[in-house]
Order: C-alpha cells, then sequence, then structure tokens
C-alpha cells in the first residue's frame, strides 16, 4: 500500500492547538461609553483572570489623569480567579470631544508587570458654561471684585436656574440673571469682608439648573487679597 504524504503546511491547518492564556487576563479591555456630559459620572466594570500557573498580586490601579478612578474588589488572584475593576470616569466641565483614556493595572509578574484598560468617550453637553473658574488676584481689601459666568443651551431651548450656594457666603455672593434663553451669573468678591488673617483663598459656587443636560455643577473662585494698609501713628 502506497504511503500519503501530506505536505506540512495542511497538516498545521487541519490541527488547531488550544491558547490558553497567561498571565493577567482582561475581558474586553477597551470599552466606549458613548456620549458623556462633562461633571457627570460613569462607572464601568471590567474582569481580570489570572491565567497563569502561580498567584498573582495587584500592587497598584494607576489612572492617567485626575478623571479616572479604580476600585478593584481583590487584589490578590489564585490562578483560574477573577476579579472586577470599577473604573469612573468623571471629564472636567472644561473638556470636550471624543477622549481616550487609559489605566494600568500593575502587578508582580515578572513578565508582565503592566496591563492596560482603555476607556473611550465623545465629551458633550447641550448646555455650555462661559468658564468653570474665575480669579481674582490683588483684590485691594476696600474693593470689590466682579465677574460674570454665562450659561448657554447649544440646542436653543431656556436655561432655568433653580439653586445657587456659595461656599462663603460672607464674603462671596452671586445671581443668576436671565439674558434671553441664556443665564448670566454674576459674582462678587467683597475685600472688605474677607478675613484680614487670609491673604488668599480658594471657594466656589454651587449651581443647580432645571435643564437634565447640567443639572449640578460648581464654579471655582480663586482669590488673593492685598495686606490692608499700615495704620502709623
Amino acid at each position: 500500500m502506497p504511503l500519503l504524504y501530506l505536505p506540512l503546511a495542511l497538516v498545521s491547518l487541519c490541527v488547531q492547538l488550544p491558547i490558553v492564556p497567561q498571565g493577567l487576563t482582561v475581558v474586553l479591555p477597551v470599552r466606549d461609553l458613548g456620549r458623556v456630559r462633562p461633571g457627570s459620572k460613569v462607572t464601568e466594570a471590567f474582569l481580570v483572570v489570572n491565567g497563569g500557573t502561580e498567584a498573582l498580586t495587584i500592587l497598584e490601579l494607576r489612572p492617567e489623569c485626575g478623571c479616572l478612578t479604580a476600585w478593584a474588589s481583590r487584589t490578590r488572584l489564585a490562578p483560574g480567579q477573577a476579579a472586577e475593576i470599577r473604573v469612573t470616569f468623571e471629564p472636567p466641565l472644561d473638556e470636550e470631544g471624543a477622549v481616550t483614556k487609559t489605566l494600568e493595572i500593575l502587578t508582580d509578574l515578572p513578565g508582565q508587570p503592566r496591563t492596560e484598560l482603555v476607556l473611550k468617550a465623545e465629551v458633550r453637553a447641550d448646555i455650555r458654561l462661559s468658564a468653570n473658574q474665575v480669579s481674582f488676584e490683588g483684590l485691594p481689601r476696600d474693593s470689590m471684585g466682579r465677574a460674570e459666568v454665562r450659561l448657554e443651551d447649544r440646542r436653543g431651548g431656556v436655561v432655568r436656574v433653580t439653586r445657587l450656594v456659595s461656599s462663603a457666603p460672607g464674603y462671596l455672593t452671586a445671581e443668576s440673571v436671565s439674558q434671553g434663553h441664556d443665564v448670566v451669573l454674576r459674582i462678587v468678591l467683597d475685600g472688605a469682608r474677607v478675613p484680614r488673617a487670609w491673604p488668599q483663598g480658594e471657594d466656589w459656587l454651587e449651581i443647580q439648573a432645571a435643564n437634565p443636560e447640567l443639572s449640578e455643577f460648581r464654579i471655582q473662585v480663586r482669590w488673593s487679597a492685598l495686606p490692608p494698609p499700615s495704620t502709623t501713628h
């Protein structure tokens, strides 16, 4: 009976060896969050599995920016054991457009010390702030600093402010004034009421709007006051 010889390439196509994952494996390591509003919070859960033959330890969850926070359900994984990593994305109010954020998982694996998670999103809000921070530098103690921040609805709707709170009502105040469909926040810092022992500070205004796209947010107010004039006798 004649022998039948098959080409090696054909044999390799017919026999498929199973692929066994090694080290730390992430199920769906890249996630698309879709549209996310600035100032909001979106949490995504990632499943990681120890596919190796030795136990491993998650040493650190290292986000690329302050807009990401993360938490792991466990940090010590036996072979075959899984853990959940929850990543929260909170884009700042001044961020807009398509973004890609990464988080590194640092482990004690010699050959795989880093594993990466990726979050993608389209950051966009229908309500836009002209600024999320105002600054009063070198404010004389006997004067008032004034600034304005405009809120507008890109869809042409009417912006309505339902609540406005100051962290320092003794010297930092604000009022909301309607101008057409927009709202203008008129911010006043009274230098005469700032405690004399405070040369500088950082306060905030909390605003709540009836618009669902940007229901609650903060405006940071930074200031520095000139020393009071010295008195001579």
